[in-house]
Order: structure tokens, then sequence, then C-alpha cells
């Protein structure tokens, strides 16, 4: 609730505006484009760009997506030609961090309001007058929630071994294994001196295609026979598990997975026991919310919003309410 306190008024003039159908016709006119950061074949993508359509649906705006298949390089390859387009408002799934920056200023100078659906916060601190905001959680400390609930949840024990797959390169997604890493070390230096703690990097290629990933994990599982706590920074790798684990021949009590998202995909992973929890990053509302504060900021010249989301865990005690949402792609 701490972020959504802060933008009581916007959302208080949104409503207002809706019921009074003085909205559409503005929005109509307004040149959108979304830099959504995956591709139409990941889950994750696909719930950020249902949100983003269900919010530009009641406001009466029509959005032109560009994707990136998750690539920091490709993302800044197309964003000169994406300003050169002059959109009124550009939505970033920033996944090229601060490297963006230029780009970003570029825009902002040419008139574009620009916001994010992740935290920058040297950008943010720039451009936030001119609408810069965003629409997550804190990185790090997801990180370290989900590292704490799989110790929690794991009979660990000196020489057992922890594998953390995510990204540890591009700065803002590397702040998660971060918050993994932090976790796992205090817990080993209290408790299992002996805890061996690794690391899988996603690659540019299983980001594009994550179904490249099962190599990476039956290599590591077979140099890591000790491995008994899997920490998945990747919604798209989540939602693989449930066919990796299978082809693999691990069963579900051999390997505490914990994972991120909620797709099809991953039901059938917490149905089978192969996914035993995900953290709930809400890819909708940060669609949803990141085309409402864009539209806000572009109209009525707020300010950035810093809205924070979740948090929450799911696990096979609390999936069944959510199934038909999971369906359809709201959840």
């Amino acid at each position: 609730m701490k972020g959504f306190s802060k933008i009581p008024a916007a959302v208080t003039l949104l409503f207002g505006l809706l019921l009074t159908n003085t909205v559409n016709a503005d929005c109509l006119n307004t040149k959108v484009i979304f830099m959504a950061g995956g591709n139409l074949e990941d889950p994750y993508s696909v719930r950020v760009k249902k949100g983003a359509d269900e919010a530009a649906l009641t406001l009466g705006c029509k959005i032109q997506y560009v994707w990136s298949d998750w690539s920091p390089e490709k993302m800044l390859q197309q964003l000169p030609g994406v300003i050169d387009q002059a959109p009124d408002i550009l939505l970033i799934y920033p996944v090229p961090g601060e490297a963006m920056l230029p780009h970003v200023q570029r825009a902002v100078e040419q008139g574009t309001t620009v916001t994010t659906t992740n935290t920058v916060p040297k950008i943010m601190n720039q451009f936030r007058q001119q609408g810069f905001g965003n629409v997550d959680r804190n990185l790090y400390e997801v990180g370290v929630q989900m590292a704490q609930w799989g110790i929690e949840h794991t009979k660990l024990a000196n020489g057992d071994t922890v594998f953390i797959w995510g990204d540890f390169q591009e700065p803002t997604r590397a702040q998660t294994p971060q918050g993994m890493i932090e976790a796992l070390s205090q817990y080993k230096k209290k408790y299992l001196p002996n805890l061996n703690i690794q690391f899988l990097q996603i690659s540019d290629a299983v980001n594009k295609d994550t179904s490249l990933g099962f190599t990476d994990l039956e290599k590591a599982l077979v140099d890591c026979p000790s491995t008994r706590l899997l920490l998945v920074n990747h919604a798209s790798i989540t939602a693989r598990m449930d066919d990796f684990l299978k082809r693999l021949h691990i069963k579900p009590d051999r390997l505490y997975v914990v994972g991120s998202a909620l797709s099809e995909g991953v039901v059938a992973g917490i149905q089978s026991g192969h996914v035993d929890v995900v953290y709930d990053y809400q890819p909708f509302l940060q669609g949803y919310m990141t085309m409402i504060q864009g539209w806000l900021s572009h109209q009525y010249g707020f300010p950035g919003m810093d809205v924070k989301i979740g948090p929450g865990f799911v696990d096979k005690n609390n999936l069944a309410p959510l199934l038909p949402l999971i369906k359809k792609s709201f959840r």
C-alpha cells in the first residue's frame, strides 16, 4: 500500500475522467509505443501486454509494441528508431537499465513522456518531473524473500548445493540474484559453513528461446548432484521447469524449486510438484499501471509515480482460486 498511497490524486482524477467519458477522444489521437521487453512466445510478456492493452482499452488508446527478446543490446539498437517516430508516450520495460539514459534524454527533450515498468533510479531521479516513473517492487528484496522462502522450506544440510539461475550481468535485473546471494551467504555463515552456492547465468540465447535452457540445467545438476534448492529468477524458465525436470527424471521431492511469476506452465509445475512456489511478480499490473501513469503524466503533467506492487507467493495451497485468472492471462 505504501507505493499506491503516493498517487491518490492521480487515480481519483483518472476515475473521474473515465466516468465522464472525456478521456477517450484525446487518448485515441495519442501515439503510444511500448518497448515491452520479451516476445509473444514468453508468458511474462503476454501478461505485461494484456495489462497494457486493458488499460489502453479503458482509456481509448492504441499501443504499438516493439519486442527485444529480453536482450539489452537489441533494445538499445531499437531505441533510436523508436524515438525517431516521435511518440507522445514511450513505455519501456527497461532491460538495458541505466544504459538507456542518453536515449531517454533525447526522447524527453523532443517532448515524449517516458516511463518504465521497473526502477532505474538514476534516470528516474533525473526525469521524474517530466513523467519518468516505475511500476515494480524492490528487486533486491524480492531476491532476499525468494531465498528465505527456499531456506525455510528446504531441509538443507552441510555439503548441499543451492543453485541460483538468473541474470547476474545486467545491473537492474541482477538486483534479484544479489538479494538471493546475500540471504544465502548470511544463512551459510550462521548455520551451514559448508553450504555450496552456485550460479547459472541466463544466456542471451536462452532469454530469446527458453527451451534452450534445458541443456544448461542438465549440466548444472550433473556437475552438482548435491543440489537441493534451485532459485529461478526468470518467468519463462520457471514455466518450463515441469518439462525440464520430467525429462531429467528428477522426482519432485528430490529438488525444491522457487520460481518466478504465474503462467499456465507454472500451474502444471505446481500441480506436478516440480515447482514448489513462485514469487508473484504480477506482470499484468506492471503493464496496466505503466500505461495508466504514462497517460496521466502526458495528459495532466503528473511527475513520475513510484508504484509498488506485490509482494506475494503462490504454491499448491493458494493456487486454486487463481486458475481462471491465470488461464485468461490476468494473473
